[in-house]
């Protein structure tokens, strides 16, 4: 013999179940969403103040004319700095800011270590695939040089 549920409490019970996979599917997105910190606002951006002289070192940068090329093998991440003729820029004093485009803050700061001309390199703990952003923060005499490159690690 089958029994069948009564139309007075299956059609409540449906709506009641559509209600709750509603709430469960929203919970559980806003907990995934939530599990890696999220996208955050860089917090500089937000310091006006700061503006004036990072704009004025950005700028000296670029007059400068080095760039950075970067290349990853497993944990280690070699960045090569050129000048405007493509020669090695070697001597550079300063760090490394190591961090995800996703996150407003740095994971690491290593110093400069030079193991070539114009090749510094950086070893990461244990990197996760993706993109990641190096950040320059050097000074060669006189010269002040702050640059960014991205490299996707698989």
């Amino acid at each position: 013999m089958r029994r069948e549920i009564p139309p007075h409490l299956l059609w409540p019970g449906m709506i009641v179940g559509l209600l709750l996979l509603g709430v469960v599917s929203t919970l559980w997105l806003v907990a995934s969403a939530q599990s890696d910190g999220g996208v955050e606002a860089v917090a500089e951006y937000h310091r006006v103040d700061a503006a004036p002289e990072h704009a004025a070192t950005q700028q000296a940068s670029a007059a400068l004319g080095w760039t950075i090329d970067g290349s990853a093998s497993g944990r280690d991440v070699a960045l090569v700095v050129r000048d405007r003729a493509g020669a090695p820029v070697t001597g550079l004093n300063g760090s490394v800011m190591v961090g995800r485009p996703q996150e407003a803050t740095a994971l690491d700061t290593v110093a400069l270590r030079e193991t070539a001309p114009g090749t510094y390199s950086v070893a990461l703990d244990a990197p996760a695939p993706g993109l990641w952003d190096f950040t320059f923060d050097a000074v060669r005499g006189t010269a002040h040089f702050v640059g960014a490159t991205r490299l996707s690690l698989p």
